[in-house]
C-alpha cells in the first residue's frame, strides 16, 4: 500500500501544478485558449482519478496511468509543434524535462499495476 501513497500523491501535486498553469492560461488569453484549457482540465481530471484509484489500491489504476500517460504525450507533442518562434526552445525543453518524465512514470505505473493485479508479483 506504500507505493500506491507514493503514486496518489504525485498525481494529486500534478493536479495542483496543471491546474494552477490552466488558471494562468486563461489570464494569458491565446487565440486556441479553448483547445488549450479544455486538454489540461482533461488532464487535470485524468490526474484526480488517477490519484483516486492510487488511494483505495483499485487495479484499474493501470488502464488511467496508460491513458493518462498517452495523453500526456499528445499534451507535449501539440506543445513543441504549436509553439509560436519563440517559444519553440522552452516548449521543447518543457517536452523533455516534464512532460517526458511523467509520460515515462505513467507507463511504469501501468506496467507495476498490470504485474501486480494479473501476474501475481510486485
Amino acid at each position: 500500500m506504500r507505493t500506491y501513497r507514493w503514486i496518489c500523491a504525485g498525481y494529486l501535486v500534478a493536479a495542483a501544478v496543471l491546474t494552477v498553469w490552466t488558471v494562468g492560461l486563461l489570464f494569458d488569453q491565446p487565440p486556441d485558449i479553448v483547445t488549450w484549457v479544455g486538454l489540461d482540465g482533461a488532464l487535470v481530471v485524468a490526474f484526480l482519478l488517477a490519484a483516486r484509484l492510487a488511494h483505495r489500491g483499485d487495479p484499474r489504476l493501470g488502464l488511467v496511468a496508460a491513458a493518462t500517460g498517452a495523453a500526456v504525450l499528445l499534451d507535449g507533442w501539440f506543445d513543441v509543434t504549436t509553439a509560436e518562434a519563440g517559444w519553440l526552445g522552452a516548449s521543447i525543453l518543457l517536452a523533455v524535462t516534464v512532460e517526458g518524465p511523467f509520460v515515462l512514470a505513467s507507463a511504469a505505473i501501468a506496467g507495476w499495476t498490470y504485474r501486480r493485479v494479473y501476474a501475481g508479483t510486485s
